[in-house]
């Protein structure tokens, strides 16, 4: 029974009617109230992502993001905007917060050139006031290249702190900061077991995002051709499993980009690049179907990059071989792609291969020369 509603029995229980808000079913209610209310706008829920509708109204495209009670419209008239709150205004309160400055804990900024510019600034400071270290010395790269060779150290006391700080780093990474994604990955495998080693990576990756605090992500709305950027790390030294990495590029702006642990062992250099394929492969797919139905054409094939020959060549032709023939049942969509025009796969050398940042710790001049590929504004 519910504090403050006596019931005559006490066995009986009271039969809500509608949704309250802290209930586990609540979010979901929520959900299915508001996406009826949108459909009956005339939106169209996107199938490549639920949380995207368009709408087309006098030939001009509308387009509504939507996380739990955040909506962001996007459209080209004003108009459309003051429609959308009134119509959507009729059936909930509304709090229009106007042009789009701050979206889920991002700073967004928007040129008179119509360059948009993404940052976490405020996050960062908030992150190195947390930790005490805003008066910590900058450092040039996230993480020494021979990290994993230095000793551990004692066990670490404040795990929960370590745990904290890597969540709080691969949120950040997330959203706005690829350049620290590999050495947050390579700390988040020790999120069970830190040491003190790790303990003081972590905090060298603060160090190294207090000095580059205004890096951001420019995303220019005039060119709309795909490309992305494949590599991978053979055989991790601790854990035998290679590591993936891609960026995908939409125009000059980086939207999309990963570090992750593969999940089986590969035999070859070969087998780990080709999985990295097979990888950013599904990723395109995702995003050329989710552009598509918001009615942005795409220019097929979509090339994607890798810097290894073997890998690039078992991708354009469907060659069996002793070493490889495994390979071709696993990661056939590779092929599948290529062979539907949907994507090809270009050599292309490594010092110009920006996934290697995904992958691999650099000294600073490597590090910094890939970097500037993805902010223009360094």
């Amino acid at each position: 029974q519910i504090p403050g509603f006596p019931c005559s029995n006490a066995d009986d229980v009271l039969k809500l009617q509608k949704a309250i808000y802290g209930l586990h079913q609540s979010a979901y209610n929520w959900n299915l109230c508001l996406d009826k209310e949108i459909k009956n706008m005339g939106f169209v829920q996107t199938i490549a992502d639920p949380c995207l509708y368009v709408k087309t109204k006098d030939g001009k495209l509308i387009i509504l993001i939507v996380y739990v009670d955040d909506l962001c419209l996007m459209t080209s008239d004003e108009k459309d905007m003051f429609w959308f709150q009134e119509q959507l205004g009729n059936k909930f309160k509304l709090k229009t917060l106007g042009p789009v400055q701050e979206y889920l804990g991002l700073r967004i900024t928007r040129s008179e050139a119509g360059i948009y510019s993404i940052t976490q600034e405020h996050k960062i400071t908030q992150l190195l006031q947390k930790f005490n270290m805003q008066e910590s010395k900058v450092v040039s790269t996230p993480m020494t290249p021979g990290y994993s060779k230095e000793p551990e150290g004692e066990p670490l006391k404040e795990k929960m702190l370590f745990q904290s700080l890597i969540g709080s780093l691969l949120y950040i990474s997330k959203w706005c900061r690829p350049d620290i994604c590999t050495a947050v990955h390579m700390l988040s495998k020790h999120n069970v077991e830190p040491y003190d080693r790790d303990w003081k990576a972590a905090k060298r990756i603060l160090r190294y995002l207090k000095g580059t605090i205004e890096y951001r992500l420019e995303l220019n709305a005039q060119v709309a051709e795909l490309q992305a950027y494949s590599d991978a790390s053979w055989g991790d030294r601790e854990f035998s499993k290679s590591t993936t990495g891609y960026i995908v590029y939409l125009g000059k702006a980086p939207i999309l980009w990963k570090t992750l642990k593969q999940r089986f062992v590969s035999m070859s250099t070969c087998e780990s690049e080709f999985a990295a394929l097979s990888d950013v492969t599904n990723q395109m797919e995702w995003f050329i179907h989710l552009l598509k139905e918001m009615s942005i054409p795409v220019r097929l094939p979509v090339n994607i990059y890798c810097d290894n020959a073997a890998a690039t060549h078992c991708s354009n032709e469907a060659c069996v071989r002793s070493k490889t023939k495994h390979v071709g049942i696993r990661y056939y969509n590779v092929l599948n792609a290529v062979k539907e025009n949907m994507i090809k796969v270009v050599k292309c050398k490594t010092c110009e291969n920006i996934a290697d940042l995904f992958t691999k710790n650099f000294e600073a001049a490597r590090y910094q020369s890939l970097t500037r590929l993805i902010f223009p504004n360094i």
